[in-house]
């Protein structure tokens, strides 16, 4: 077990591409029962060899005074170890299993962020992972589910999945580990406590079953990293155009996949796109997002769990991060050198000693303007041009008449002069009348 816990962390180190010196950071989800005290003794074994710094973390469900004497314990602990502990009430007859893992997880989350934490470790071994296949099969999960517990996932890490519960009870008798017993693991009004107590030990007298579920497991990780391999080949044909700013994705591929595939895929999407892998949702969270890409109107927004939103437009979806645009759509910069970086894009300033007359995806224009200052900025409601006739037409016309997206018109390039009146929307559209008379300035507009 210890040489187990010493290659997880010397992997994360080698990968993370840190020196010997450099402190790793390790939370342990602490319950202070056997699994995790015996993980905590491993750990603390290899605190001065591996540099790190431990960070324990607890939450006390305040379900019988077993949860109190944890946390005492656990303040009594060395102050060498830093301490995290939340106190909740979980009414135990309303899914207390899944709501005391989503209140665990989510504390897990929170102590990661605040402490820039690298890995966190549970004690998830090998009898829980088949309960947890076992669990999932008496349900009818997908085989996504039939994976079970996953060795890694984000930044967690579980060291003893492979040991089984005699190997635990083995290492913690030969090492003096003390450890509190739960007496809720004996009540059989949890779901997981029947299937220990009462399936588990009949599956393990039963070699044919036993062997079943086992199979059904390996099945599962074959088809899960087929369908990943499938998806990650795939996913280069469904995205239109990708920048700094957002991701425009085709919409045809959320009618081939079901809610299963269209999770896996969307998952890839963000870690392609965003760099976040393992996005992390509930069943309804996915189901939600699927309907609102395959039913919601043009122009319709979609918060994810994060930073990003999606928005629905003609036959395609926008990834991107408001933060970006709401940046950029604040900003009115002067065009005075040779080259201006903006948005997706950038302008060029080149001098020329002819004027050449081009269409509108090309601005020449008059030194003295440039002097005099012009500017680039996005679009703003109720943007107007002067057309050559005298009358005025709306920029959101002429991006309408152009077929731009809605998306891409909060983005598009918008050059006028220093009294605000516009003077070249490239491609779209080209004042002649305001760029003077001696053009030998070309403005050029590069994605």
């Amino acid at each position: 077990m210890l040489d187990t816990v010493r290659e997880v962390v010397s992997k994360y180190r080698i990968e993370s591409n840190l020196e010997t010196s450099d402190r790793i950071k390790i939370q342990i989800s602490y319950s202070g029962g056997m699994d995790s005290s015996c993980l905590l003794n491993l750990i603390l074994k290899l605190k001065s060899e591996l540099n790190l710094d431990i960070y324990l973390t607890y939450v006390n469900y305040n379900t019988s005074p077993y949860s109190n004497n944890v946390q005492a314990h656990m303040m009594s602990l060395p102050e060498t170890i830093f301490k995290n502990i939340k106190s909740v009430n979980v009414d135990a007859h309303e899914n207390f299993e899944s709501k005391a893992r989503l209140i665990r997880y989510d504390f897990l989350s929170l102590i990661e962020k605040e402490n820039d934490i690298d890995l966190t470790f549970t004690a998830h071994h090998y009898d829980d992972q088949i309960e947890t296949i076992a669990m999932n099969f008496i349900n009818g999960s997908d085989f996504v589910s039939m994976l079970g517990i996953r060795f890694e996932l984000g930044k967690i890490r579980r060291p003893l999945l492979k040991f089984d519960k005699n190997s635990i009870k083995a290492y913690v008798k030969n090492n003096s580990v003390s450890y509190f017993s739960d007496p809720s693991n004996n009540d059989y009004v949890f779901k997981r406590n029947k299937v220990r107590k009462c399936i588990i030990p009949f599956l393990k007298k039963d070699q044919f079953l036993f062997n079943k579920i086992k199979n059904i497991h390996k099945k599962s990780i074959a088809m899960f990293k087929q369908a990943k391999k499938d998806i990650d080949i795939s996913i280069d044909r469904y995205i239109v155009e990708k920048n700094s700013l957002y991701t425009v994705v085709d919409c045809e591929w959320f009618n081939i996949y079901d809610n299963l595939y269209f999770k896996l895929f969307f998952q890839s999407l963000l870690k392609k796109i965003t760099g976040i892998k393992n996005y992390k949702a509930n069943k309804k969270f996915w189901n939600q997002l699927r309907n609102f890409i395959l039913k919601s109107k043009a122009g319709s927004k979609f918060k994810l769990l994060n930073k990003y939103y999606v928005q629905k437009d003609r036959g395609v979806i926008i990834l991107y991060n408001p933060v970006d645009i709401d940046n950029l759509n604040s900003k009115r910069i002067q065009i005075k050198d040779c080259s201006v970086k903006w948005g997706i894009g950038r302008i060029f300033l080149t001098y020329k000693e002819d004027y050449i007359p081009m269409d509108k995806s090309k601005c020449f224009i008059d030194k003295k303007i440039i002097d005099n200052g012009v500017y680039l900025r996005s679009w703003i409601y109720g943007d107007k041009v002067e057309l050559s006739d005298g009358f005025h037409k709306k920029v959101s016309d002429i991006f309408i008449d152009n077929k731009i997206p809605l998306f891409k018109k909060n983005t598009y390039p918008i050059i006028e002069n220093s009294e605000g009146s516009i003077l070249w929307i490239p491609g779209l559209f080209i004042n002649n009348l305001l760029l003077g008379e001696n053009r030998s300035i070309l403005i050029d507009w590069s994605e």
